[in-house]
């Protein structure tokens, strides 16, 4: 799945970009330095998570994160959560949601000001239909939910994924609850990222009633660049997508090679300034367990 993932996004001829893509996912002996403040947990997760191995995280007030998977179509070499994703699975796992919906359902009622279910991972798409039918169908019931997300690095590396049966999925899912809103959020770094083929699946999915965001993560020699950035965000837009959130680096250990520092990072915000209208250039935030925190 590596393989074909990997294919997809370096389907370029320009070597430079290639290698700016590839360092994303491609491990590295930089990963085995050191670096004060960097941990496995930089989230820490593992104090707010509820249920059994992060099972579900309930950081905001009205929404509630769901880890539906521990897989994704590839690993991020910088993922916020690399400790968790393949680990510990089977072979018989490998299309298993990795959560107690049922423990999740509970919790939700209990909290009435939850209104917005996040499915994120890994990644969600990485479950069978059939289970993500399953989340949709238990989650949908719910009458305080009026907000169905998914967060997503797949349909950029993996967009074969994406078939007619799923898509039939969510026009049924959705006709039935027309007063829930559908929204996906999509992890790209490179403009490059966006092939004809993630673009017909994107489309498919707006066809489906879905609200398209895109999230990046500022990345030392992958998009450290402000005519880069400038074209991803300008892109994004031309295809109906948001530029959401524009991320300081999670400190994931094995991830400080890719860190950009703060300062250098509000300079390319304030470049971008004089070259694109503000309201496509998304906040440029650091997270924490407390949340997001805008720095510019």
């Amino acid at each position: 799945m590596l393989t074909k993932a990997l294919k997809n996004i370096l389907s370029t001829s320009d070597i430079k970009t290639q290698l700016r893509i590839s360092r994303q996912f491609i491990p590295s002996t930089k990963e085995l330095k050191p670096a004060k403040g960097f941990t496995d947990d930089p989230m820490h997760e593992k104090n707010i998570s509820i249920g059994h191995a992060n099972e579900f995280i309930h950081k905001y007030p009205d929404k509630i994160l769901v880890i539906s998977s521990n897989q994704c179509a590839v690993l991020c070499r910088f993922c916020t959560r690399k400790r968790v994703t393949y680990q510990n699975i089977s072979q018989n796992d490998l299309e298993s949601p990795s959560t107690d919906f049922i423990k999740v359902v509970e919790y939700i009622q209990k909290h009435k000001d939850i209104q917005e279910v996040i499915f994120s991972g890994g990644d969600p798409f990485m479950l069978s239909n059939k289970n993500i039918q399953k989340l949709l169908d238990i989650f949908l019931r719910i009458p305080q939910i009026k907000k169905i997300r998914f967060h997503s690095r797949a349909l950029t590396v993996l967009p074969e994924r994406f078939n007619t049966s799923l898509f039939t999925i969510f026009t049924d899912s959705f006709k039935k609850y027309p007063d829930k809103q559908a929204l996906l959020v999509l992890h790209i770094n490179h403009p490059e990222e966006i092939s004809k083929k993630a673009l017909d699946v994107i489309h498919k999915f707006m066809k489906c009633g879905f609200s398209i965001l895109c999230q990046t993560v500022l990345l030392r020699h992958v998009n450290d660049d402000v005519q880069l950035l400038q074209d991803l965000f300008k892109k994004l837009i031309y295809h109906g997508i948001k530029p959401y959130y524009l991320h300081q680096l999670d400190k994931v250990t094995g991830s400080s090679h890719f860190e950009v520092s703060i300062e250098n990072g509000i300079k390319l915000i304030e470049s971008l300034r004089n070259t694109l209208p503000l309201c496509i250039i998304p906040p440029y935030v650091i997270d924490g367990s407390q949340g997001k925190k805008r720095i510019i």
